[in-house]
C-alpha cells in the first residue's frame, strides 16, 4: 500500500521532538506510581520527559506504564506511525495491518537508520491496535486520533482503491492476481 500522507507532511504538524513531546504530555496525564498524584512540573527545562514528585521525591518519566516506555527513538516516528495504524484501522478495519503497511515503507518515509527501532516501533503499535481493551482503545484514541484530524484538516486523504485492476480485469491475469486479490490490495494516492 501507498503510505497515505508523508512524514514531510507530518512534520509540518510537529517539526521537532519537542513538539512532539508537548503534544504527547497536553494529551496524556502521568501519575506517581507510589503517591497516585498526577505530575506536571519537569525536574528538568532541558529534559521534559522526567517528573518529580512533589510528595514523595520520585522521578518518573512521562512514558511510563504507556507503549512508549524506554524508548529512545525520536517520538515523531511513533506518532507517525500511530496515526498511519489509526488511518488503516479507521478507514480498512477489514484489513490486517501487515496487509496494509510494511515497516519497510514506513521506515523509508521517515528516514530511520536502524530496522530494530523501525520493528519495534511497528509491532508495539500494531499490538496496541490489535487490542481490544478498553484502556488500550481509550489510548490510541485519545493520542492518535487528534493527530490524525489535524493531518487531515491539513492534507484530506484520498480514499479509492486500485481503480485500474477494476476496470481492466484481463490485466490482472497477465500479473497473476485475480480479480478477489485487486479487490482485497487497497490503494491509496
Amino acid at each position: 500500500m501507498k503510505i497515505p500522507f508523508s512524514y514531510q507532511t507530518f512534520s509540518a504538524l510537529l517539526p521537532n521532538e519537542t513538539t512532539a513531546i508537548a503534544y504527547y504530555t497536553e494529551r496524556h496525564s502521568t501519575y506517581c506510581p507510589g503517591c497516585n498524584i498526577r505530575l506536571t512540573r519537569p525536574l528538568r527545562r532541558r529534559n521534559p520527559l522526567l517528573l518529580r514528585c512533589p510528595q514523595c521525591g520520585k522521578t518518573v518519566s512521562v512514558f511510563t506504564g504507556t507503549v512508549f516506555q524506554g524508548t529512545r527513538a525520536d517520538l515523531r516516528y511513533w506518532l507517525y506511525t500511530g496515526m498511519l495504524f489509526y488511518f488503516c484501522k479507521s478507514h480498512f478495519p477489514q484489513f490486517q495491518l501487515p496487509h496494509l503497511l510494511s515497516i519497510k515503507s514506513i521506515k523509508q518515509e521517515v528516514g530511520a537508520t536502524s530496522d530494530q527501532t523501525m520493528r519495534r516501533i511497528y509491532t508495539t503499535l500494531r499490538q496496541l491496535f490489535d487490542s481490544t481493551d478498553e484502556d488500550d482503545i481509550n489510548f490510541r484514541n485519545l493520542i492518535f486520533q487528534p493527530l490524525y484530524l489535524r493531518a487531515q484538516q491539513h492534507r484530506p486523504f484520498s480514499l479509492t482503491y486500485d481503480k485500474i485492476h477494476r476496470r481492466h480485469p484481463d490485466r490482472n491475469a497477465d500479473r497473476g492476481t485475480t480479480e478477489r486479490d485487486s479487490r482485497h490490495r487497497p490503494n491509496l494516492g
